[in-house]
């Protein structure tokens, strides 16, 4: 569906619809055209979430629609906005038909085009931003976890940013499992500044290095699994800081683009539990991984990946290192994830999915009141392995 094509879209529908409102009458109906590719996917909506089951129409050869008396839902909130609330979260372009004594209102929208791997998934019943994170919710199921997306945020404060912070998922109450394609400034602060500021939760990074062990160990297990692709973590360049510290300052002049480095975890580090030292071949100490590069790349050495680096810029004050993982052939993955964990009822997890977004569930602040507007849970899986 496009702009052109809702024109003429509210053309026929207003040629072919019946009035429903009658005036004086105490009833309100609207309705809503969608492209017929989304219809499996509205009526899964539809059902799963507000217990609907309305009667879905063809309006021309490409489009759908419904139409339904504007109630108040058990939640408090006229349907019409439920409805629109849940389709303009699950990414699906639609018209809304505001029928008001027959008099017809249109309202488009069209949202699906910025963000074409953020829609609804009918086998999670919930959408999800990502083809990964669709992944990882799969295996989340097959393992049996019950989990929560976006369920709520976390308010975080480091030098470079001050903000909130949104995990991914949250399993068993204290598990976070953030899910990154590449790495921007503003995520990489977000996570430095987790370990500090987040008592009682545990941060589980899944990153490319993470993601194609996974993929090797659960593609063939699930059966909806989405094809992806991969960019390994070479694509990042990170930077060396402190170089110019004592002895450092000589050794980096004698450096050369290209040179290769070594990396070494710098354990009991009394400022940093994620320091990551980086020496020539010949031993020479060049200077630390920076905070919100070894907060990433500290933990994935410390269960056991191995990483090559070179040079790829020498600044005044900082050198740019590529990073490439180097035992890609060994396949490692947290331990909770490992098919073995799986729990007594595979494929059994419940979900949770709040529409309006935005919720300022702040888990890392008490003192902070959080009403949702609606909490739902759904009961049955369609991720288990056959």
């Amino acid at each position: 569906m496009t702009l052109e094509d809702a024109e003429s879209i509210q053309e026929l529908f207003a040629s072919k619809y019946a009035v429903k409102s009658t005036e004086g009458g105490s009833d309100r109906h609207f309705a809503f055209i969608f492209d017929r590719s989304n219809r499996e996917r509205v009526i899964s909506i539809l059902s799963d979430w507000l217990n609907l089951q309305l009667e879905v129409k063809s309006l021309d050869d490409v489009c759908d629609y419904f139409v339904s008396i504007d109630v108040k839902h058990e939640t408090s909130n006229y349907l019409s906005y439920l409805i629109l609330a849940y389709l303009s979260n699950a990414n699906v372009p639609f018209i809304v038909v505001n029928d008001r004594c027959g008099e017809l209102t249109f309202r488009i929208e069209i949202n699906a085009e910025t963000q074409p791997s953020y829609f609804y998934r009918q086998d999670l019943r919930i959408p999800l931003r990502s083809t990964w994170e669709a992944n990882v919710a799969r295996i989340l199921g097959y393992l049996g976890y019950s989990f929560k997306y976006e369920a709520g945020s976390l308010y975080i404060e480091t030098k470079m940013f001050k903000g909130y912070y949104f995990p991914d998922f949250m399993i068993d109450g204290h598990i976070l499992i953030e899910v990154k394609g590449f790495w921007r400034s503003r995520d990489r602060q977000k996570t430095l500044g987790f370990s500090s500021q987040c008592k009682g939760y545990e941060l589980f990074i899944i990153d490319s290095d993470y993601y194609v062990d996974l993929k090797r160990v659960y593609k063939q297990l699930i059966p909806m699994w989405e094809e992806d692709s991969i960019n390994v973590s070479g694509s990042q360049v990170v930077e060396v800081v402190g170089i110019g510290y004592g002895t450092r300052s000589q050794t980096v002049k004698t450096l050369v683009v290209g040179q290769e480095l070594v990396l070494c975890r710098d354990i009991g580090n009394k400022f940093d539990s994620n320091a990551i030292l980086v020496f020539t071949k010949g031993h020479q100490e060049v200077g630390f991984i920076s905070a919100d590069w070894s907060c990433i790349y500290g933990p994935k050495i410390d269960i056991g990946m191995e990483f090559s680096t070179y040079i790829v810029s020498i600044e005044p004050k900082v050198l740019k290192l590529r990073i490439l993982r180097t035992n890609q052939d060994e396949v490692i993955i947290y331990d909770f994830l490992r098919k073995d964990k799986r729990r007594d009822k595979p494929g059994d997890y419940n979900i949770s999915w709040d529409p309006f977004g935005g919720s300022l569930k702040l888990m890392n602040r008490d003192t902070t009141e959080y009403t949702a507007v609606e909490e739902n849970y759904g009961a049955e899986s369609r991720t288990e392995a056959t």
